[in-house]
């Protein structure tokens, strides 16, 4: 007699997953990139081109492609940015409730809060550009 599958029953799991086959290991660059940065950093180094580049930024005609080569020679700097703003944000998923006293200082704020007259903006609010509008 045959045993009928039941389509509710969950199936078992295999006994290990399948490991990880090929590839570069995990953190290496890509070769690619590595030749990259090393050309870069031969012409970086190159006399003649330092020279001709020392011309270039004195006529100021040195373009943005001095600063791609460095970063593609020696990597991009780290940019951190500060948030300085006074202001809290809430984001609230759709129909949750505030607790009361949250509410109270919240409408509290509002009301304390003048609004701009037409045409004004807020110093700190973004100026919004094309699909942003």
């Amino acid at each position: 007699m045959e045993t009928q599958n039941n389509p509710m029953e969950t199936p078992t799991p295999p006994a290990e997953a399948p490991k990880h086959k090929g590839g570069r290991p995990k953190g290496r660059r890509n070769r690619t990139t590595l030749e990259v940065a090393a050309w870069a950093r031969g012409l970086l180094a190159d006399p003649v081109y330092r020279r001709n580049l020392r011309q270039r930024l004195r006529d100021g005609t040195a373009g943005q492609i001095e600063v791609v080569l460095h970063h593609y020679a020696y990597g991009k700097p780290v940019e951190r940015v500060e948030l300085t703003s006074p202001r809290r944000v809430l984001i609230l998923a759709p129909g949750a409730v505030l607790p009361p006293a949250l509410e109270a200082e919240l409408t509290q704020a509002a009301r304390e809060t003048p609004m701009p007259a037409e045409g004004e903006r807020d110093a700190e609010e973004p100026v919004r550009r094309g699909r942003d509008r």
